[in-house]
């Protein structure tokens, strides 16, 4: 509902960086809405996206999966660049280790 309100200020998330994923079913008319609905007031708001937004389809042959999967690899590898790890970390898989 916060989010909702119309008497935020237009640059109210101008520091947020976010990355959207929903996850539907095609066989329904309103595809996604709730995900679609969000991504247009977090723009409103000033919020600053680091991938386009992926729209799961549980319709498609693979499910969500054929979309979220290849879009979740984007992610990571955006947030990755975006946020090194720390110097005397490694990663594996979604762990952190002392070098």
């Amino acid at each position: 509902r916060f989010l909702l309100r119309k008497n935020l200020p237009r640059t109210s998330l101008s520091s947020l960086r976010a990355a959207l994923c929903g996850l539907g079913d095609s066989g329904y008319k309103e595809f996604n809405f709730a995900a679609k609905k969000l991504y247009r007031r977090l723009l409103q708001l000033s919020t600053k996206f680091i991938i386009e937004p992926a729209y799961g389809d549980d319709q498609s042959a693979k499910g969500p999966y054929q979309v979220l999967d290849p879009w979740k690899e984007r992610l990571l590898s955006i947030v990755e660049t975006l946020f090194p790890l720390p110097e005397g970390k490694q990663k594996r898989g979604n762990e952190l280790l002392p070098s």
